[in-house]
């Protein structure tokens, strides 16, 4: 909470984190299709809550492995946080945003979390998740990490 006057405080206790893999001339981004309420039925990127003693970036490589069953073969923060008002809890969440590259031959097994998985384009996933954030996430994930290099100070070494 920030000051005695806030009526609003500030919570981050989760991640997310966008799952790119290489095709030919482009890359495609994991979205997967939740199966727990409130949001079964509802597409997203990979999603977490950070445990106890974890970092985000910690985190952000557990829930890759977790619900996917890959190992990421380099880890970037992605410079971004999603940001939204939890009605339930009366606070903004901040949700850091991670990007993840994965070799192109990679297969996924998807934990009880998810029903189905689609490999998107990036313009195709932006069509696919609801949740704005996750879609202004995308086209900055677009312009920094598949139109150009990913700068080096982003790269988080695991």
């Amino acid at each position: 909470m920030f000051g005695p006057n806030s009526k609003i405080p500030l919570r981050s206790t989760a991640i997310a984190c966008a799952v790119l893999r290489p095709v030919e001339d482009h890359f495609e981004v994991l979205v997967m299709c939740r199966t727990y309420e409130p949001l079964d039925g509802v597409w997203s990127l990979v999603t977490g809550h950070v445990d106890d003693e974890e970092t985000g970036w910690h985190a952000a490589y557990r829930e890759v492995i977790e619900e996917t069953g890959i190992t990421p073969t380099s880890l970037y923060a992605a410079n971004f946080v999603d940001q939204w008002y939890n009605t339930h809890a009366n606070v903004i969440e901040l949700v850091p945003l991670f990007v993840a590259y994965v070799k192109a031959d990679t297969q996924v097994k998807m934990n009880d979390e998810h029903s189905e998985l689609k490999w998107l384009r990036i313009r195709d996933a932006i069509d696919h998740i609801p949740f704005h954030g996750h879609k202004t996430a995308l086209e900055h994930i677009r312009h920094t990490f598949i139109e150009n290099e990913p700068p080096a100070w982003l790269k988080i070494e695991i």
